[in-house]
């Protein structure tokens, strides 16, 4: 569900940026790669939280 809400929140950035076709590549690199370290984020909080656990 987070990545979910942090998607559509970063599109929505995204597209009121976009001003022409040449311009939609650039955005969609910078949605994936934001989703990318979203996910090394979170998998580095459960992995100190499994750490701490022990």
């Amino acid at each position: 569900m987070i990545f979910s809400i942090y998607i559509v929140v970063d599109m929505n950035m995204a597209l009121e940026k976009i001003y022409s076709d040449e311009d939609i590549p650039m955005e969609v690199m910078g949605l994936y790669l934001d989703f990318i370290n979203l996910l090394l984020n979170i998998l580095e909080l459960v992995r100190e939280v499994i750490k701490d656990g022990d």
